[in-house]
């Protein structure tokens, strides 16, 4: 029997009929900028902003949202101003006309309105909507718009009409006669081959987007009507406060054939640009533009497997590690020598949520907090939603429970439909990660002599507080003696007492405090040991594939702050996760992936490591392809959130909202524990943020990345039902 296949032929063959098609998928697929129309900045005379379209969520980042549904008066449609103000925040990206006018294509739906206008925090005047579809222009003072971000509120003057709003464009100078611009990009182009999706009818788009490394922008170019056209691609990048533009075409084209093209836009989070002159806008096809990525040298094997272990620890910070950061003092020989044997390392993986109840819930479920419904500590799982535990005894699978943190999962147990639910410390086992193993152990035999699959998920409490004190590990990490005030047990009543300043710490305390904690980490991964060990034993380490990640992070004063639920913030939410999967990897070892990962992709990933098909309602998607590269995929932005609190993570930065809407920008690279923010100082990446935030706040609940793509690189099926 195959240790990269142990299922009997007939059974995989009928699981992996049923895979899901992102299990399969060819790796690395290109960035199609015509699938995210939505997330590109039109330019006609001027910024356009569509409000009639999904294009409008880049410049609405309000939590709730003034905008309602687009509906049709007459001969348009527009989108409902259902509240009585909105603000929108737009960027230009290169220096403001000296005079300019904003131009506002609406309907009063057969009542008057007026909407007066503040720009950046200024009144500019008033605009008298006519009862039907009208373009009414609006002189703004010269000097008042800026580079960069802009901010415009609009106000309706009275109450109960609510307007359709067409779009809003900044035009230089005067309005000039009243128009109806198109509001998507996107056109099908007849070519000798067969029909293409183009970017066409606009004099300028522009993406904010994260290049593949060694990556190329690919396309094809074409000109119809009379005229030739000017075509130029710019790439400005967003590394600094003022940086310079690099220009990757400028070439004149005339009318005729499609000319296929090939550029190096470089690395990095950059603004892409392409700008026509001379032919009509109409006229000017960008046909079929994509960021490809460079194939992949070593594609590594993707095993399946017959049963799966999930491994959920309570509070443990990815830099603790040193599969993720290589000064941690902090040993974990089993979990590395089991990772050299085969798996994964996804180094920028990122919890659903600081605290465990929401966490547990979308580690369970593969959903973000505001749809499973926990969204904060006291919430309750939504009717209807299911667990892994409850899709996997549909297919066949014998699903168990094991673990200690009831306050992370006590609501969890009925909606799960377990067929074995163990708390060892209500048991009389205690809450020693070893009375976990030993439960599991005797689970998976048990499964297994009845020839039966299993999946066991497992959540020990280390090194959660009280940290312990393990004769013969901790001493590795305090030099000195461990008296009080810390003592050889830190509970959170002591975190409590040290934030409040009633017990004084110094660096020795700190450090005494410190190797408590990574005490228990080392501990826990000596029960981590004790399970492989059973496994291997029992003949069963090869045919099941075993998760490893943790809940949330755990703070030591980095904001003020100890232990969790206070914050987005890196040691909060940056979490391990590793994939030991033995046959998964290569001649060069486990793989290391850089894509940000999250506790959303946990359920996917498992059911895909079983050979089984996905479940409509996973909001996260499997990491087999992205693990199966090796190597460069297009970067993801993951969302974080906790209450009305949320945050956006890519592969360098990080950007947070908290609970009152103030927002914060972070280079993860030069400042991993996020201590300055660079909001202002980095516009372009800023920007970026706010483009994909309003996606977030619109959709989030309906977002599915398997069919939707992620919220920073689109898929076809982005807007369209789950399937």
């Amino acid at each position: 029997m195959s240790t990269t296949n142990p299922l009997a032929p007939s059974l995989l063959a009928a699981l992996l009929l049923a895979a899901a098609p992102d299990a399969v998928a060819a790796p690395g697929e290109p960035f199609i900028l015509t699938r995210s129309e939505h997330l590109l900045h039109l330019h006609g005379r001027g910024l356009l902003i569509p409000v009639a379209t999904e294009g409008l969520r880049k410049y609405t980042n309000e939590y709730r949202s003034p905008w309602g549904k687009v509906a049709a008066h007459g001969e348009r449609g527009g989108r409902v101003l259902k509240r009585g103000r909105a603000v929108l925040r737009f960027p230009l990206f290169s220096r403001p006309p000296e005079q300019a006018t904003l131009r506002l294509r609406a309907s009063g739906r057969g009542q008057r309105q007026g909407i007066s206008v503040r720009l950046n925090g200024r009144p500019v005047g008033s605009l008298k909507l006519d009862p039907g579809w009208s373009v009414k222009d609006l002189k703004l003072p010269g000097g008042r718009l800026r580079r960069g971000e802009n901010e415009l509120d609009l106000r309706l003057n009275r109450r109960g009409a609510r307007p359709l709003l067409h779009s809003l464009e900044i035009v230089p100078g005067e309005g000039g006669p009243p128009d109806w611009p198109e509001l998507s990009p996107t056109r099908q182009v007849a070519l000798p081959a067969g029909p293409a999706t183009a970017l066409s009818g606009h004099r300028r788009v522009a993406l904010l987007v994260e290049l593949p490394e060694r990556g190329q922008l690919k396309l094809r170019t074409r000109v119809a009507g009379a005229a030739a056209a000017r075509l130029i691609v710019r790439i400005t990048p967003g590394e600094g406060a003022a940086p310079a533009a690099r220009t990757l075409l400028d070439t004149w084209q005339k009318p005729g054939p499609a000319v296929d093209r090939t550029l190096k836009p470089g690395v990095g989070l950059a603004l892409l640009e392409l700008i026509s002159e001379g032919a009509a806008p109409a006229d000017v096809a960008w046909i079929d533009p994509r960021l490809v990525p460079p194939a992949p040298r070593d594609l590594a094997p993707i095993p399946r497997f017959k049963n799966a272990i999930l491994w959920v620890g309570d509070a443990l910070r990815s830099d603790r590690l040193k599969l993720y950061n290589p000064k941690s003092p902090v040993r974990t020989p089993r979990l590395e020598r089991a990772l050299a044997r085969g798996g994964a390392v996804l180094l920028r993986n990122q919890a659903a949520s600081c605290s465990s109840p929401p966490s547990h819930a979308s580690i369970q479920t593969g959903m973000i907090p505001r749809v499973h419904g926990v969204a904060g500590d006291k919430g309750k799982l939504r009717k209807g939603v299911s667990l892994v535990s409850a899709l996997l005894r549909k297919a066949g699978v014998k699903a168990a429970y094991i673990g200690n943190n009831m306050f992370g999962m006590s609501r969890l147990r009925k909606p799960g439909r377990w067929d074995a639910f163990h708390q060892p410390v209500k048991e009389g086992h205690g809450a020693d990660c070893k009375a976990l193993v030993k439960l599991m152990l005797a689970y998976a035999k048990k499964q297994n002599a009845a020839g039966q699959r299993f999946f066991i998920s497992a959540l020990a409490f280390e090194p959660h507080t009280p940290y312990r004190f393990h004769k013969g590990i901790t001493e590795r990490y305090h030099e000195g003696k461990f008296g009080p005030p810390i003592g050889k047990m830190a509970t959170g009543y002591l975190l409590e007492d040290i934030v409040r300043g009633r017990v004084k710490m110094n660096p020795r305390r700190w450090s005494q405090l410190r190797a408590l904690y990574e005490g228990e980490v080392e501990y826990m991964d000596g029960c981590l040991g004790q399970l492989l060990d059973g496994l291997k034993t029992a003949k069963l380490l090869a045919r099941t594939a075993i998760i490893f990640t943790l809940d949330h992070g755990e703070g030591f004063g980095e904001h003020g702050k100890l232990g969790h639920a206070y914050g987005l913030m890196s040691e909060q939410v940056d979490v391990p996760l590793v994939l030991l999967a033995p046959g998964m990897g290569g001649k060069s070892g486990p793989v290391k992936v850089q894509t940000v990962s999250s506790h959303l992709d946990l359920v996917p990933t498992l059911l895909d490591l079983l050979g089984l098909k996905q479940d409509r309602g996973i909001q996260g998607r499997t990491l087999l392809p992205i693990i199966r590269r090796r190597g460069s995929w297009p970067d993801r932005v993951v969302p974080v959130e906790y209450g009305r609190s949320y945050a956006l993570r890519s592969r360098h930065y990080k950007y947070r909202v908290d609970y009152v809407g103030a927002e914060a920008l972070f280079d993860l690279r030069v400042d991993p524990l996020e201590q300055k923010a660079i909001t202002s100082a980095r516009p372009l990446v800023l920007r970026y943020f706010r483009d994909l935030t309003g996606f977030y706040l619109a959709h989030r609940k309906a977002w599915r990345m398997r069919t939707w793509g992620d919220l920073n690189r689109h898929e076809a099926g982005f807007l369209s039902p789950a399937k």
